[in-house]
C-alpha cells in the first residue's frame, strides 16, 4: 500500500437521497430503515431454482428477507410463487448438460406465466463466469428475445452465501448479504430503493449521462461489442441496450456504425421529450484516438454540447491524518484532487482522483480512489467551477448502486452497469422486453 499526501485537496458532502414519502438521508441504508425504499410498497413474486439440499437454507433466506421488509415503514413482501430443487450430483461440471435440458423447460415455463414483478432467483455451486457455465446460461434462458414471452430477471447467490444468509447457525455477515439481496431484488422488478433529492449537476439540469464500454478482438474478426446506458439528469435511467460496431483496418471504428450509436442515444433522450443542454460520456477505460474525433462529428451535426470522460481505477485510497489517533486513516468519501496532467494518446488532460469509497464505509469494505480524465468538451455558455462540478456529477453517480448493502459504487453508475450489458453482449445474448417498472426498466443487470 502506498501512503499518497496530497496539498491542495478539496471535500464534498454525499449528495442528500430522497425514500419514500419524501424522506431525506445520506446514507443509503439508514434511509431505507426510516423512510421505506423510495417506489413504495411492492409484492416481489420469486421463483427459486436451487439443488437438492438447499431446501432448509431457501427457507430460512426467505423468511429473512421478509423480516428485513417487515422492520421497513411501508409493505413490502416476497412471496415464493414457484421452488425447484434438482438433483445434487448437477453441482458437478460433468453433469452441466443435463442441468442446461432442466432449466431450459423449468425456466421457459415461469416466463409464461402472468403475474407483475417476478423476480428468478438462482443458486449457483460457486461463483462462475465462463460463458457456458451456470450464472450465464441461466441468462441466456430467461433473459434472451422470445416473442410474446418477457424477460425474467435473474438475482444470483452462491451455495456457500446462501448457507450464510440461510441456514440454522447465525453468521455475522448475513445483515449485510439480507439487505445486499433485498435491495437488489426490490431493484430488478423496476422500483427504485431510493433516487437523488436533486440533480446531478448544479448547472446542467437538463443534461443526460452516458456510460459505455466498448471492446473489440481481432480473433473476433470486424465487429466489435459493449454496452451503452443512458440517465437522465437525476440519475435515472432512460435506456440501456447493447451494440455492435463495425471496426476498420488499424481497429478504427466504422464512422457509420458509430453514428448509429450516438443516434439512438439521442433519439432515447427525445423519446423523453429530453433535449439535453450537454451529453456527458463517460468511457469504461480510454478513449482511441479516432473515437474521440467520431463523437465530436456526431455532436457537431447534433448541434449539442458534449464533455467526454475517461475511467481507470486506482486501488490506493486518499489518506489524511488523524492528530486526535495520532495516525494516518483512510479520507471520507468525497475527498478530491486535480492531480495535474497524464499523456495519452500525444497529448495531455487534466486528470483528477476521487475518493469515491471512504473511511466512513463499514468495516470489510476497502477504501477505493477513482481516477478519471478530462478529455474533451464542447459547452457553449460560460460555466462558473466547471471542474468541480465535473466532480460533483461524476461523485453522485457513484450513489445510486443498487447492488450493494452500502449504496455506493467505486465507479459511477454510468460506467458499472455499461460495463455489465456489454458482458451480456459478450456471451452472446439478446436481450428480450422486460415487464416495465413502476419507472424505470427493471436494472436486470444488478
Amino acid at each position: 500500500m502506498v501512503l499518497m499526501v496530497w496539498p491542495n485537496i478539496k471535500r464534498r458532502e454525499p449528495p442528500e437521497l430522497l425514500f419514500w414519502n419524501e424522506g431525506k438521508c445520506r446514507v443509503p441504508r439508514r434511509g431505507i430503515e426510516e423512510y421505506g425504499p423510495y417506489d413504495g410498497p411492492v409484492t416481489i413474486n420469486l421463483y427459486v431454482l436451487g439443488f437438492k439440499g438447499t431446501e432448509s437454507h431457501i427457507k430460512g433466506l426467505i423468511n429473512n428477507l421478509n423480516q428485513y421488509f417487515g422492520n421497513v415503514p411501508i409493505e413490502i413482501v416476497i412471496n415464493a410463487v414457484d421452488e425447484k430443487f434438482l438433483p445434487r450430483d448437477y453441482i458437478r461440471r460433468s453433469n452441466l448438460q443435463r442441468y442446461r435440458r432442466e432449466v431450459i423447460k423449468i425456466v421457459d415455463g415461469w416466463r409464461k406465466e402472468t403475474r407483475d414483478h417476478k423476480v428468478l432467483l438462482q443458486v449457483i455451486p460457486r461463483r462462475d463466469d465462463v460463458p457456458d457455465g451456470y450464472y450465464y446460461f441461466v441468462r441466456k434462458v430467461a433473459l434472451s428475445k422470445k416473442d410474446g414471452v418477457k424477460a425474467l430477471p435473474v438475482q444470483t447467490i452462491t451455495m456457500e452465501t446462501l448457507r450464510r444468509a440461510g441456514g440454522f447457525r447465525r453468521h455475522r455477515a448475513r445483515k449485510g448479504i439480507i439487505h445486499n439481496l433485498a435491495i437488489a431484488l426490490y431493484a430488478k422488478v423496476g422500483y427504485r430503493p431510493w433516487i437523488l433529492a436533486g440533480t446531478v449537476s448544479e448547472h446542467f439540469t437538463d443534461a443526460i449521462y452516458v456510460g459505455y464500454d466498448i471492446s473489440y478482438h481481432r480473433e473476433y474478426g470486424s465487429k466489435g461489442m459493449g454496452g451503452v446506458v443512458v440517465f437522465d439528469s437525476r440519475g435515472q435511467v432512460i435506456e440501456y441496450f447493447d451494440v455492435e460496431i463495425q471496426v476498420e483496418e488499424g481497429d478504427k471504428i466504422d464512422r457509420s456504425s458509430f453514428n448509429e450509436f450516438v443516434e439512438r442515444i439521442i433519439m432515447s433522450a427525445e423519446s423523453r421529450d429530453i433535449r439535453p443542454s450537454v451529453v456527458v460520456f463517460h468511457r469504461d477505460g480510454d478513449y482511441k484516438p479516432h473515437e474521440i474525433e467520431l463523437v465530436r462529428e456526431c455532436m457537431e451535426r447534433w448541434k449539442m454540447n458534449y464533455i467526454l470522460l475517461e475511467f481507470s481505477k486506482v486501488n490506493a485510497p486518499i489518506f489524511k491524518y488523524n492528530r486526535e489517533k495520532n495516525e494516518w486513516i483512510s479520507a471520507e468519501s468525497g475527498y478530491w484532487l486535480k492531480m495535474g496532467y497524464e499523456f495519452s494518446r500525444g497529448q495531455k488532460y487534466p486528470t483528477y482522483l476521487l475518493q469515491s469509497y471512504g473511511g466512513e464505509i463499514p468495516l470489510g469494505v476497502y477504501a477505493n480512489m477513482l481516477k478519471f480524465r478530462y478529455v474533451d468538451r464542447r459547452v457553449m455558455r460560460r460555466v462558473p467551477n466547471l471542474e468541480e462540478d465535473i466532480v460533483r456529477q461524476v461523485f453522485y453517480l457513484t450513489r445510486l448502486n443498487y447492488a450493494t448493502k452500502i449504496g455506493v459504487a467505486k465507479l459511477p453508475i454510468t460506467v458499472h452497469y455499461a460495463h455489465k450489458v456489454a458482458n451480456i453482449k459478450r456471451v452472446g445474448i439478446i436481450l428480450g422486453e422486460f415487464e416495465a417498472g413502476k419507472v424505470n426498466k427493471p436494472l436486470w443487470m444488478l
